[in-house]
C-alpha cells in the first residue's frame, strides 16, 4: 500500500526514514510499556509513604514495608534504611544514590537514540527536499512535465516523512524525559526526606554519662594494723607473676 509512494518518493531518501522509522516506533513501545509496569508496580505507594513518614519513624518500620517490593522509589528508600544499619550515614547515602542511578538510567533508555533519530528526520526531510528541487530545475530545462512532477513528489514525500518521523520521536522524547524527571525528583526528594529522620533519630538519642565514684572514697587506705608483712609480699607477687 505504502509502496507506490515510496517509490514516487524515491527509494534512496525514503528507505532510512522508513528505517528510522521503525526504529523510533519500536523504542516508543517498549518506553509505554516500561512506565505502565512501573505504574502497575507502584500501586498503593501514597499509602505506604504516609506509613513511612508516619511520627515517629522507625526504620524496622520503614524495611518491613520496602522488603520485597518491586516500586523502584520504595526499593531506593528501604535500600538506604538497611545500608544505614550497618554503616555510617554519610556512606549509606553514598551507596544509595549510586543505587538510585541506576534506576534512573533504567527509567531514561534508549531516549538518547531518540532524540538522535528525531535530530536525523529532519536533516534527511531537509536533504531529500533539496534533491528533489534541484532535479525539478534539470527538467524544466529539459522542458520535462513528467521528469518535473517525479522531482517535485521527491521533495513533497521526502519532507513529509521527515517531519512524521521528527514528530514522532520528539514529542515521544519530551513526554518520557518528563517522567523520568518527575520521578528523579522524587527519588532526590524522599533521600532527602529520610536522611532528615535519620538525622534527627541520632540527635534524639539520649547520652548516658556513668558517674565513677572518687576512687579515694571507696579504697580503704592500708595501715600497718590491718595489713601484715607476709600478705604485702604475697600481692605483690601475685602482681609480679602477672606482669
Amino acid at each position: 500500500m505504502l509502496y507506490p509512494y515510496i517509490q514516487e518518493a524515491g527509494l534512496p531518501w525514503m528507505l532510512p526514514i522508513i528505517f528510522l522509522s521503525f526504529i523510533g516506533l519500536s523504542i516508543n513501545i517498549e518506553r509505554i510499556c516500561y512506565w505502565i509496569t512501573q505504574k502497575h508496580k507502584s500501586k498503593g505507594r501514597k499509602q505506604k509513604l504516609q506509613k513511612i513518614y508516619a511520627e515517629p519513624f522507625s526504620a524496622d518500620t520503614v524495611i518491613k514495608i520496602c522488603r520485597n517490593t518491586q516500586d523502584n522509589l520504595l526499593q531506593v528508600i528501604g535500600y538506604f534504611v538497611v545500608n544505614y544499619n550497618a554503616m555510617t550515614l554519610e556512606l549509606a547515602e553514598r551507596k544509595t544514590l549510586l543505587f538510585a542511578d541506576k534506576k534512573v538510567s533504567e527509567s531514561r533508555q534508549f531516549l538518547d537514540i531518540l532524540s538522535l533519530i528525531a535530530s536525523i528526520a529532519g536533516t534527511l526531510g531537509l536533504m531529500g527536499t533539496v534533491v528533489g528541487i534541484s532535479q525539478s530545475f534539470k527538467t524544466l530545462a529539459r522542458e520535462d512535465p513528467k521528469g518535473l512532477a517525479a522531482s517535485l513528489s521527491t521533495a513533497m514525500y521526502t519532507t513529509i516523512g521527515g517531519i512524521i518521523l521528527f514528530l514522532m520521536s520528539y514529542l515521544f522524547l519530551f513526554f518520557f524525559e518528563k517522567i523520568a524527571n518527575h520521578f528523579e525528583d522524587s527519588i532526590d526528594e524522599n533521600i532527602q526526606r529520610i536522611k532528615d529522620c535519620l538525622e534527627d533519630g541520632e540527635k534524639s538519642q539520649p547520652i548516658i554519662f556513668q558517674e565513677k565514684e572518687p576512687i579515694a572514697a571507696t579504697l580503704e587506705e592500708p595501715t600497718p594494723q590491718n595489713i601484715s608483712s607476709p600478705e604485702i609480699e604475697e600481692k605483690v607477687g601475685m602482681y609480679e607473676k602477672e606482669a
